[in-house]
């Protein structure tokens, strides 16, 4: 998947997907849990890991350390934790 906008390009592989259930969506690896809730996404076990959530448009709309990301708008977001990326879909 590539991501362009504005001076940022985000080139992602290995992408975990899970089975869409009502408004949330699980991935597991590496012990960390990524899900969408409502209008946030959760990121369970990531100890002091940084976490970074893009738009799929590549906007970051957060970084630092979290458990709970509040996002804005419906869509697709790309959620970056230590090394590993996770694509969530917030419905």
């Amino acid at each position: 998947m590539k991501a362009e906008g504005g001076p940022f390009v985000i080139t992602i592989s290995n992408i975990a997907e899970a089975e869409n259930r009502t408004a949330v969506a699980d991935f597991t690896e590496n012990n960390y849990t990524v899900y969408a809730n409502r209008m946030e996404i959760i990121v369970e076990n990531a100890g002091n890991q940084k976490v970074i959530v893009c738009e799929a448009t590549g906007k970051k709309v957060f970084e630092g350390v979290a458990a709970e990301i509040p996002v804005k708008i419906v869509g697709v977001y790309i959620v970056i934790v230590g090394n590993k990326t996770f694509k969530v879909v917030v419905n």
